[in-house]
């Protein structure tokens, strides 16, 4: 069985390796990073990603810390 290839993106937030996915393979916005910035603060190493584009569309992602 071959292994699945990670699609996942990545962006670096408070010294960390976040990778990320969304639905629609989308770049993580910048106000969906300073959300993941704050997680990481109150603790948090994984969550969902819930973004509303200016059409009105919600696109569903997940994110989480991964260590290099």
């Amino acid at each position: 069985m071959k292994a699945k290839k990670d699609t996942r993106q990545s962006v670096e937030i408070l010294q960390h390796t976040v990778k990320y996915y969304y639905d629609n393979d989308m770049v993580m916005p910048d106000i969906e990073e300073e959300h993941v910035k704050e997680m990481i603060i109150e603790g948090y190493s994984a969550g969902e990603l819930n973004y509303l584009t200016n059409k009105g569309k919600e696109v569903r992602g997940y994110w989480e810390i991964v260590k290099d």
